[in-house]
């Protein structure tokens, strides 16, 4: 229905929103590595010259206390260039999930899709709302690729990622809680479970949590996508299957199973 297409449209949008991030991320990241990569070089060339001198004892009008803050200063910028290179990387890291994640976003085509490397990449865009209140937990199965239109699950397990961070944030404990990500092959299809150890879902509620415009939120928070939508694009539009098992007081668990082949001809 009309809902659902306005759903779809914005998936694509939010696609090219972090494609423009990434991209702008992407540029600056790239001199600035090669900067530090050049100035890494250039002090190689100064710490080897420096060393040839003082080990040649040639004199060089520097008493021993000076010579001792040259040798620290040249120790500490080693240490300040090997962090330097690790953030760079995990930088670079993060614009590739950002990239990775808009490329899915941006097809509506089914194609082969890499579903545990579309968590992954999700992981890195939902990191904000769960390094705060919870640890990850992934145990990502041996499984095959599937027939799906990437952005839109990756839109799904961003949904339920940030629906389990914010359950957990909002129980006012100072635990951290624990969200598990599993995946596996199951016959011809694979199943993905997202479980948290929030205060989970009231009877009540479980029952309609999958109804459209059904929300026990504050406006403004979520990522917009109801789970409505998300069972609208796992069951009709994958040939999937979604629910959820909670118990109150004992977290919430969201299954997900797709086909390995993609959704029946009718349905693609």
């Amino acid at each position: 229905n009309q809902s659902i297409m306005v759903q779809h449209e914005k998936l694509a949008s939010i696609g090219q929103l972090a494609a423009g991030v990434a991209h702008e991320l992407n540029n600056p990241l790239g001199f600035l590595m090669s900067n530090n990569n050049t100035l890494k070089r250039y002090f190689d060339r100064l710490e080897t010259a420096w060393n040839e001198v003082t080990g040649a004892g040639r004199e060089l009008g520097f008493d021993a206390a000076r010579v001792e803050k040259l040798r620290r200063a040249f120790e500490d910028s080693r240490s300040i260039f090997e962090e330097s290179i690790e953030g760079f990387e995990r930088m670079a890291r993060i614009v590739s999930s950002l990239k990775n994640f808009s490329r899915s976003s941006s097809g509506q085509e089914f194609v082969d899709f890499d579903l545990n490397g579309g968590i992954e990449s999700t992981l890195v865009v939902a990191w904000n709302e769960i390094k705060y209140v919870s640890e990850v937990r992934k145990n990502l199965g041996q499984i095959p690729l599937i027939k799906a239109i990437g952005g839109e699950i990756n839109q799904v397990v961003l949904n339920i990622l940030v629906n389990a961070a914010q359950a957990i944030g909002g129980a006012d404990e100072e635990r951290k809680g624990h969200i598990d990500i599993t995946t596996r092959l199951e016959g011809d299809s694979v199943l993905l479970s997202i479980r948290d150890d929030g205060p989970g879902i009231t009877p009540a509620h479980l029952t309609k949590i999958f109804d459209p415009f059904f929300t026990t939120k504050e406006p403004g928070k979520g990522t917009g996508l109801g789970l409505s939508i998300s069972y609208d694009i796992i069951t009709n539009r994958h040939g999937g299957r979604m629910w959820a098992e909670s118990e109150p007081g004992h977290g919430a668990a969201f299954f997900i199973s797709l086909p390995v082949s993609g959704p029946p001809a009718e349905n693609a």
